[in-house]
């Protein structure tokens, strides 16, 4: 019910957003927006447990380096990632609970608490991402944020998907829906510079809200791509 509201609010502000819009920006169908409104309120769900295996990428200054992860996540706060290399050796991990963790590579072993940014990771958006924004995006969660609870600032139309934008002070996010199958295929959050190096936040291929692929990118020669071949969680149910 809370959710029907929601969306009804939503189209009604959107519906008038494009009536009393410029006048050259073309009159978008509510029957090709509406499946955006209506999958945005699954993205992100409330979770209990998580777990997930593929493979991830990291890329440094454009030295490329590929394995195989395993991540595992419970509302108790712990958290596991390891990255193990094409031979199984693990190269690489990410430990958690409600106090803290550490993140460990290249024999070093860098720990934080919750609250406290990546500032000693090789990445400059570590400088705004704190540990536990962290292990969201690990999960396959996407940023907490009400951005998209309003009508988007733009909207287009190319084939068969429609493309939303809306814009914050600190930064934006483009989803984009299938036409043909009424679901989200991609959600992007760019943020800009702000004294620091851009970087954008991608998730895609949802699975009950969650996103099965996460690249978090500076550049094409600084990244991380994180595609898991399998995801199954535990989602919280509201009814």
């Amino acid at each position: 019910m809370i959710v029907r509201r929601i969306g009804s609010v939503i189209s009604a502000f959107l519906v008038l957003y494009l009536l009393i819009g410029c006048s050259r920006r073309p009159l978008i169908e509510m029957e090709a927006v509406s499946p955006l409104l209506e999958s945005i309120s699954r993205f992100s769900p409330e979770i209990t447990s998580f777990k997930g295996f593929g493979q991830i990428t990291f890329s440094e200054q454009g030295m490329r380096q590929s394995g195989r992860i395993d991540a595992l996540w419970s509302d108790n706060g712990d958290f596991s990632a390891y990255i193990y290399s094409p031979f199984g050796t693990t190269v690489a991990s990410v430990e958690g609970d409600r106090s803290g963790g550490k993140v460990a590579f290249d024999q070093e072993e860098l720990l934080f608490g919750m609250d406290e940014r990546l500032v000693m990771i090789p990445f400059s958006w570590g400088k705004n991402v704190n540990f536990s924004q962290f292990i969201r995006y690990f999960t396959g969660r996407m940023p907490e944020t009400a951005i998209m609870e309003r009508a988007p600032d733009s909207i287009s139309l190319e084939g068969n998907y429609a493309r939303a934008t809306w814009h914050d002070h600190a930064f934006s996010v483009t989803a984009v829906v299938s036409r043909r199958s009424q679901e989200i295929e991609t959600v992007e959050f760019q943020f800009p510079r702000h004294g620091l190096e851009p970087w954008n936040l991608q998730f895609t291929n949802f699975n009950q809200g969650l996103a099965s692929q996460i690249k978090i990118e500076e550049n094409s020669r600084n990244y991380i791509l994180i595609r898991y071949n399998d995801i199954s969680a535990d989602l919280v149910s509201h009814e």
